[in-house]
């Protein structure tokens, strides 16, 4: 859809600060949000369309900068 509407972005939302305290262990989430990232990684990268991880404070700067640099600059920022 990004490459469609001529983006070189796309926003994409990991969760909501519900999801830190609820029945689902936030390890779980991150591997969700890993296995996305890692999904996702081919079509990012064939299209030049870089994903960007949104944040209002669901995750810590330190957990954000983690999570970018364990999926991959190259198409995730």
């Amino acid at each position: 859809i990004g490459k469609a509407l001529g983006a070189k972005v796309m926003r994409c939302y990991i969760g909501g600060p519900g999801d830190r305290q609820g029945r689902i262990p936030a390890e779980q989430h991150w591997e969700a949000a890993f296995a996305a990232l890692r999904a996702a990684k081919p079509a990012a990268e064939a299209t030049g369309v870089k994903i960007a991880i949104e944040n209002h404070g669901e995750i810590t700067a330190r957990e954000l900068k983690a999570l970018v640099e364990d999926a991959g600059k190259s198409y995730v920022g």
